[in-house]
Formats: C-alpha cells, sequence, structure tokens
C-alpha cells in the first residue's frame, strides 16, 4: 500500500510540473520567434537573392519569380535540431497550403540556417540530391 501510495504521489508530482514544463516550452519558441523578426537575405541553392522578412508568426519569402505566405510555428526544445513547421497560406500560387517540415539553428545573432524537408523533417543541415531537403543559410539585413 505505501509503495502504492509513493507511486500516485510522484505521477501527481510530475503533472504538476506539466504546466511549468509548457511554459517554459512557449517561452523558447517566443524567444526563438522574437529573434526571428525582421528581413533576412538568402543566397543558398538559388542564382538571386531571396528576401525572407518575418513579421510574427507571418514569413514573407520572395524569391526571383515567385512569392510565398507562410505561417512558422517552432518548437525549440526538439532534439538534436530545433524544428520549425512551414504552412504556406491560400495566397501562395504555386504552393497553396503546402506544409513543410524544417529543423533550424541561429549562428549567432545574425545569422541562421533551415533545412527544409518536401516530405519528411530533415535530421541533418544537408541539402538531398533528390530535392527533398533544402539548405538556406540566412543574413539579417541590415
Amino acid at each position: 500500500m505505501l509503495i502504492r501510495r509513493k507511486f500516485v504521489q510522484s505521477i501527481a508530482w510530475a503533472f504538476s510540473l506539466a504546466p511549468a514544463i509548457s511554459l517554459v516550452k512557449a517561452d523558447e519558441a517566443a524567444d526563438d520567434l522574437k529573434k526571428l523578426q525582421g528581413k533576412w537575405t538568402s543566397t543558398s541553392q538559388e542564382p538571386d537573392d531571396s528576401t525572407w522578412t518575418f513579421t510574427g508568426d507571418k514569413l514573407i519569402l520572395k524569391a526571383p519569380g515567385r512569392s510565398y505566405t507562410i505561417v512558422v510555428k517552432l518548437d525549440p526544445s526538439t532534439k538534436p535540431h530545433k524544428s520549425m513547421d512551414m504552412n504556406t497560406t491560400g495566397d501562395s500560387d504555386n504552393a497553396k497550403n503546402f506544409k513543410g517540415k524544417a529543423i533550424y539553428r541561429f549562428v549567432g545573432d545574425d545569422k541562421i540556417s533551415i533545412c527544409f524537408g518536401i516530405n519528411d523533417r530533415p535530421t541533418e543541415f544537408k541539402p538531398k540530391e533528390d530535392f527533398t531537403a533544402f539548405v538556406f543559410g540566412l543574413t539579417r539585413k541590415k
């Protein structure tokens, strides 16, 4: 009986921490989203620069000949890399309602690497030869 009581107390204690853990996770996501705010440029895998503008949880991606509006959701608690869900909105003509999974990492205050997967979330920051994963190096625009 004593063992059962200790077990129940342990479970109750663990559940009492769940809201605090969720708040920490939400704070981390908010902090990373704040770091993303503003304009970034990319020269990765493009002949011309593209511009990435983060405002709140929205990303406007402008590349030569195309433009996308994307809603981003960050989860910095995932391991081994922080994760980002990227969902295009209905006004992105050539990729309406496309949902993609990405990983990201900040490199100082003015650089970020994003690896975007077409089918699955990438596990490393490497492009795939079959074009199912793309890596973008972004630099904050001053």
